[in-house]
């Protein structure tokens, strides 16, 4: 009995420690939808083709889509975030998007919390979204936004997870801004 014990305590040390290495390597990809218009920043622990199959989180910018900012969160612990959400907010939750430069930060009103089935691993999917764009496109520069990170609850997502993806970050937004219009 102590060896089981002691193994599963050892694994369970082994696989956090995973969990914690495999967390700070996450890769930002950008994508722009031009024949119906919308842009994407997807972020992966995966490269190459391996992306769409393990996406973690995402930004999107779709005019189609109510909320037109939307943030999508595929793995983790979703259901304690939307329900630590919803409990905390009374109708007013915010994200807080951390700039770089200066220690700026953007609260970022969220106007809709979602859960729904993630049918690729079985778990849920939580998309926040907003109607109020401004605050987080208005401000998002070039200058700020290497090691930009968003706050929701308790937890922080990398925006900018790699050296110079802070670049994919202000492409995101100068296609949202292109795609809306503004």
């Amino acid at each position: 009995m102590r060896f089981a014990s002691l193994l599963a305590s050892i694994l369970a040390v082994f696989s956090l420690g995973l969990t914690s290495a495999r967390s700070e390597e996450f890769y930002a990809y950008m994508y722009e939808n031009e024949e119906q218009p919308a842009a994407h920043l997807t972020f992966s622990p995966c490269t190459g083709e391996e992306v769409s199959e393990c996406a973690a989180y995402s930004l999107s910018c779709d005019p189609a889509r109510s909320p037109p900012l939307q943030i999508s969160i595929i793995t983790g612990p979703v259901e304690p975030m939307a329900i630590d959400l919803i409990k905390a907010s009374a109708g007013l939750a915010y994200a807080k998007v951390a700039l770089s430069a200066g220690g700026k930060s953007i609260d970022l009103p969220i106007s809709m919390i979602h859960v729904d089935a993630n049918e690729m691993d079985g778990g849920w999917m939580l998309s926040l979204g907003t109607y109020d764009t401004a605050p987080m496109l208005d401000t998002l520069s070039k200058d700020n936004s290497e090691g930009a990170t968003i706050a929701i609850g308790d937890r922080t997502f990398a925006l900018a997870p790699q050296k110079g993806d802070g670049a994919k970050l202000v492409q995101w937004r100068d296609a949202c801004i292109r795609i809306r219009g503004n």
